[in-house]
């Protein structure tokens, strides 16, 4: 709460009913009634503003630390018989209260709970972290004692609670509420307590809580930090203020409007409402609000700032009132605030919402600074003043500089008076409240001879009777009026005075159309005269050239004598096609396929106009069609003769041959004799022979074509498939090449090799000789053409030296592995098993590792070496699977008797751990027996038979350690 405010709650609560003279409020506590803070030691205020409704007092000590701002709105009793009457009273009534009989109990959070009139205990400390809720039950004189055996205190709201407090509805008043605490009192993280604490030990209040009802300390002492505290008998009313500027762009010479809400949360009534509004006089001054009949005063200045108040006159319980207040902008500024705050009669129990603010962020709008005035005149003004003048914006600075020549007679704000003799540019700069400048420019010039006038609009291609064409006269300089005329057959329509463009419209002969342009001075331009002549009908076309017996299919040109200036539309025939341009006096077609008579035409066009059509009746032959076939006697071999001969030739018909060219291909009688059949020579070269039927318009017709293939030389057969190494000790082997149909093979091998079947076939299999050589294969054909040869070099290789004895690698870690010694020159090692044993490493290697498919398999594992396809004979070892045996077995008793049978104790399969210790104990866990490297040998010596106990440590694979426990029986 500000000092304004405290001061307008001081000034309120020292006029209400309370007085000093008003004693026992609550009978209960006697002369304690009367006192809002009452300490046994001491009082401290370090806040910058607390205020007490009622008396402040300590008894038996006097001591008072005031750090701050304390209010006190009856007396200050400072060891006092008052204090002291009031402390002993105090002290009855905690007594009375704590001798009460409760009618319930509380857990020591409190929150969130319903509670009903009656005392309550609460063993141990108390916390308030939510809303206790008092429900009178309809009753105003309904009592709540709640008896704390230990501390109070406020924490921050545990979810969901929204926040800490009392919630007192339905009859509850805070003069019946009672806190009788055995320990300290401390009160934070809330704004409003209710209710009288009487406690033994220390109350303290955090910053800005507020208490309806008493602080009252029997032995400790009371500290305050800028906290209300109001007797449980006063009026009080929570009033809020809100304060929400309205959207928009704040700039300078603008205006701001902020919404005021001011509510009463209650309980009770507020009269004399009172809104301050502070705002800067430097930055903002009030224009007006809304309503415009509130009661809204100027009252003065504070400083740099103004202040206006609106009295708003009551507010009951729940009640909100609102108001718009609207400023103008006066200067720039970041975080400009206007504050405002609200007061009452009655006191406020939560000041925190009593001032509102939002601060505005101001600049400048953009400028479009334009200059008005005359912008040219006749003659130099040297004895008539003229004034240019720019917009009107506030708080902006203007500046104008003058042409050279020019004379300033007097200036405003924003504008300028002046003598302008000659023409220049008027130049203004605007400084606007944020630095920004901006620049106008205006040239003024003087009138001069308005210049020379073209004429604008299209003048050629116009056709006789062409109405609504548009001329526009360009090239006059500053304001000019025109006077336009039309001769001949020109008619205007529209713009005839004064007007820069005109409508005309064109009859069927030529004419004029004439203009003069005249400044406001008097002075004209020299007439501008077009003349208009408008085209007629285009030269009819002649007659035209080109056959008019054509032939389906082909390609014809046709003519007619050219004209400048106009351009050909010609017709073709159904099916008829342009080969290159279309529109020229000359085209060349592509005859269509149809056999008909048809129309040729052509007409021409100018800019305007088509003349008449003239034609040309064709008539269109097609070409015969192709003969039924061609047929031909046996043979396709190069170099033979064959005749060929038209199917189902027309009597007397002729016919035209075409054979292939070239690659031996030769005709034997004349092709152009028009016989139905030819003899020619096969070439080697494939190609088609062809014969059509000759007409007498169109000549040849249709072709029937043959396709001839000649049976061309073989290739050499593809690459031969076989080995091309050999060993000495294989019995057949064979070659391949891949079949080509219809032709036959011919197979050469190395001497000493023999065919074993195959010749003549693309396949042989073959019995190997001694030495290598060249296997060649050629292929023919039905012509007896041979192909050239196709080879494969090929060797012998001799069988390589077998593998010394295999060598036993096999242990309980590493498994089941075999090897030999490598051999000179050969290529790979091939390794075989027994049944029941799979090699899952090292194939074609010197070393391999063997797995037993199952515990019992026996057999061999073979190896040979392999050098080119060529083995050697096989070396052969038996494979011993208890090599790999590493599983461990125990006896369970032996018999040390020196009969040669179970005289020691045998552990199967220790040995292939050599790394062990055995510990041997008795029944009662004495240790008889202990060695390192165990190699089966104990015997049982100098122990009684009975049943002894084991613990045998085993380093295994890879270095893993186990231990093995259970029990041996020694008989003797």
């Amino acid at each position: 709460m500000n000092k304004f405010l405290l001061s307008i709650f001081l000034l309120l609560t020292f006029a209400s009913p309370f007085s000093r003279a008003q004693t026992n409020l609550d009978p209960e506590l006697g002369q304690a009634g009367d006192f809002a803070v009452l300490a046994a030691n001491k009082v401290s205020n370090v806040g910058i503003s607390s205020g007490i409704t009622g008396r402040l007092g300590i008894w038996p000590g006097q001591t008072l630390e005031n750090t701050g701002e304390l209010f006190v709105s009856v007396s200050t009793e400072l060891g006092t018989p008052i204090a002291e009457q009031a402390q002993k009273d105090a002290a009855k009534a905690y007594a009375s209260f704590a001798a009460k009989t409760p009618t319930g109990s509380l857990p020591p959070q409190l929150i969130n709970y319903l509670v009903r009139p009656g005392v309550y205990t609460i063993n141990g400390d108390a916390t308030l972290s939510g809303i206790l809720n008092l429900n009178g039950g309809g009753n105003p004189n309904a009592v709540f004692v709640f008896i704390i055996k230990g501390d109070l205190i406020s924490t921050n709201p545990t979810p969901p609670a929204p926040s800490a407090g009392l919630l007192l509805e339905d009859g509850a008043q805070a003069k019946n509420v009672y806190w009788v605490v055995e320990g300290d009192v401390n009160l934070s993280k809330l704004t409003l307590f209710q209710g009288t604490i009487l406690a033994k030990k220390n109350i303290t209040l955090d910053k800005g809580v507020s208490i309806i009802g008493r602080a009252i300390s029997l032995q400790g002492n009371v500290n305050l930090d800028t906290n209300p505290i109001y007797l449980p008998s006063s009026v009080i009313s929570d009033l809020s203020v809100s304060k929400k500027v309205k959207a928009g762009d704040f700039n300078v010479g603008g205006q701001v409007t902020y919404t005021i809400k001011v509510r009463n949360a209650g309980p009770a009534t507020s009269a004399n409402v009172v809104v301050t509004e502070r705002f800067p006089k430097q930055y903002l001054e009030y224009v007006k609000t809304l309503p415009a009949n509130a009661d809204f005063r100027n009252e003065g200045e504070s400083g740099n700032f103004r202040i206006y108040r609106w009295y708003a006159g009551e507010l009951k319980n729940g009640e909100e009132k609102t108001l718009e207040v609207v400023f103008k902008i006066l200067a720039v500024g970041n975080g400009v605030v206007n504050n405002v705050s609200v007061g009452g009669e009655n006191p406020d129990p939560n000041p925190d919402d009593n001032n509102g603010e939002e601060p505005i962020d101001v600049t400048c709008a953009t400028i479009t600074p334009v200059i008005t005035g005359e912008s040219d005149f006749c003659d130099p003004l040297l004895n008539i003043n003229k004034t240019y003048t720019l917009p009107e914006v506030f708080g902006v600075n203007w500046n104008f500089t003058l042409p050279l020549g020019w004379t300033e007679v007097s200036r405003t704000a924003n504008s300028i008076t002046v003598n302008a003799p000659v023409g220049g540019k008027l130049v203004a700069t605007v400084t606007d409240k944020c630095g920004k400048v901006y620049t106008a420019e205006k040239t003024v010039s003087l009138i001069t001879n308005p210049g020379e006038l073209t004429i604008d609009g299209a003048v050629d291609g116009i056709c006789i009777n062409t109405n609504d064409l548009t001329f526009t006269a360009n090239g006059a300089q500053g304001n000019v009026t025109y006077k336009w005329k039309a001769s001949g057959g020109i008619t205007i329509i529209a713009g005839l005075d004064n007007q820069q463009t005109v409508k005309v419209n064109v009859g069927t002969s030529a004419g004029t159309l004439a203009v003069i342009a005249t400044n406001r001075c008097g002075v004209s331009t020299a007439e501008k005269i077009i003349t208009i002549t408008p085209t007629g009908e285009p030269v009819l076309p002649t007659a035209i050239l080109g056959k008019d017996k054509v032939c389906a299919g082909l390609e014809e040109v046709y003519e007619v004598t050219a004209v400048p200036g106009q351009t050909y539309n010609w017709t073709l025939p159904d099916g008829w096609s342009f080969i290159g341009d279309a529109t020229g006096a000359k085209i060349r077609v592509k005859i269509g396929d149809k056999v008909v008579v048809g129309n040729l035409s052509v007409t021409t066009k100018n800019a305007c106009l088509t003349s008449a059509e003239v034609i040309l009746p064709v008539q269109i032959s097609g070409k015969l069609a192709a003969p039924a076939g061609i047929t031909a006697t046996a043979g396709t071999c190069p170099g033979s003769e064959v005749t060929y001969s038209v199917v189902n030739p027309i009597p007397n018909g002729s016919y035209s041959w075409i054979i292939p060219t070239g690659g031996g291909w030769e005709a034997i009688t004349d092709l152009n004799a028009g016989n139905s059949s030819i003899k020619v020579k096969i070439g080697t070269t494939n190609g088609t022979v062809q014969v059509a039927l000759v007409g007498a318009i169109c000549g040849a017709g249709q072709f029937a074509t043959l396709d001839v293939t000649p049976t061309p030389v073989p290739n050499a057969p593809s690459a031969i498939t076989g080995k091309k190494q050999v060993c000495i000790i294989s019995g057949t082997t064979t070659y391949s090449v891949p079949a080509v149909s219809g032709l036959t093979y011919n197979w050469e091998l190395p001497a000493g090799w023999n065919f074993v079947s195959g010749q003549g076939t693309n396949s042989i299999t073959v019995r190997p000789g001694a030495t290598g050589g060249t296997i060649s294969v050629t292929a023919k054909n039905v012509c007896n053409a041979v192909s050239d040869a196709t080879t494969l070099q090929v060797s012998i290789t001799q069988q390589p030296t077998a593998t010394g004895s295999v060598i036993d690698n096999s242990n309980v870690c590493d498994g089941l592995r075999y090897s030999v010694e490598a051999v000179p020159g050969a290529s790979s090692y091939f390794w075989t098993v027994s049944e029941g044993f799979t090699i899952t490493e090292g194939q074609g290697t010197t070393s391999i590792k063997v797995k037993a498919n199952n515990p019992k398999a026996t057999g061999t594992v073979t190896v040979a070496t392999v050098t080119n396809d060529c083995a050697s004979p096989v070396t052969t070892a038996a494979i011993d699977i208890t090599k790999v045996d590493g599983e461990l077995s125990f006896p369970k008793a032996f018999s040390p008797n020196n009969d040669g049978k179970n005289d020691t104790w045998v552990i199967t399969n220790l040995e292939k751990f050599p790394e062990n210790e055995i510990t041997i104990m008795n029944r009662w866990g004495s240790e008889v027996y202990k060695v390192k490297n165990y190699n089966n040998t104990w015997n049982g010596q100098g122990l009684e038979a009975g049943t002894y106990f084991y613990k045998v440590k085993v380093k295994v694979c890879a270095g893993v350690e186990k231990e093995y426990t259970g029990y041996v029986s020694i008989f003797r």
